[in-house]
This record gives C-alpha cells, structure tokens and sequence, in this order.
C-alpha cells in the first residue's frame, strides 16, 4: 500500500453551478459541498474554466483551490 487514505486519492470536480462555486466528488451526482462563492466576482479565466469543471485529487488541494477562491 502507499499509505495514502481515500480521502488523500480522492478526485473533486470545482465547478459553476446556479452561478456559485459547487464540488462533486468525480463520478458522483449530487453536490460534495456548496460555497456561497458567487464566480462572477472570479478573474474571466477562472470562470472559463469553472464552467468546464477542475479536477482536483485530494481534500488538502480541495481545501487550498476553495481558500483561493473563497477568499
């Protein structure tokens, strides 16, 4: 094992959704977690890229994209 835990190997999906910062774990349906972040505060590029979906594997780097934009 690479004593990693599921949680470290986990992929998310950041993406735009009813105009707010949404993460679906990848594969999954329903919302991970909802921000109250409104992405058209967001740099053009961000959003661009927001509506494709980011993927971001592990809840470390989840936490670190959301402080990004969150804050």
């Amino acid at each position: 094992t690479t004593g990693k835990t599921d949680e470290e190997n986990q992929v998310y999906i950041i993406k735009a959704e009813d105009g707010k910062l949404t993460v679906y774990e990848k594969g999954g349906t329903s919302p991970y977690m909802q921000t109250d972040t409104y992405i058209n505060t967001l740099p053009k590029g961000d959003i661009l890229r927001l509506e494709k979906g980011i993927e971001v594997t592990g809840r470390e780097n989840l936490k670190k994209y959301l402080e990004d934009y969150c804050s």
